[in-house]
């Protein structure tokens, strides 16, 4: 089999002869074991459609959050900024904004 060729279990297989690997069958049965006892370590998750995370991580990915969320409001502030600024330029007034 040529270098960098997909194996029959999955991983490509070295040109030098080297041992490819895990066979694709054992990654498997490994990843199912590990999710179910990832499963079993977080509990049951506390709303439908929660990923059951350990805080740690849950803690990291709501501080992501906040700052992807600040990011999109800035984002679109300058966003508006530059059209309104586009518009001034073309002389052109923008309409009043609604009330929600």
């Amino acid at each position: 089999m040529r270098d960098g060729a997909q194996g029959p279990d999955g991983p490509p297989e070295p040109a030098d002869g080297a041992d490819p690997g895990v066979p694709r069958s054992v990654q498997d049965h490994l990843g199912q074991r590990l999710r179910s006892a990832y499963s079993e370590a977080t509990g049951n998750p506390s709303y439908l459609g929660d990923a059951s995370l350990p805080e740690p991580f849950d803690t990291h990915l709501r501080r992501i959050e906040a700052v992807e969320i600040r990011q999109r409001e800035e984002l679109r502030r300058r966003g508006l900024e530059a059209v309104e600024q586009a518009l001034a330029d073309l002389g052109i007034e923008p309409a009043a904004e609604k009330p929600d």
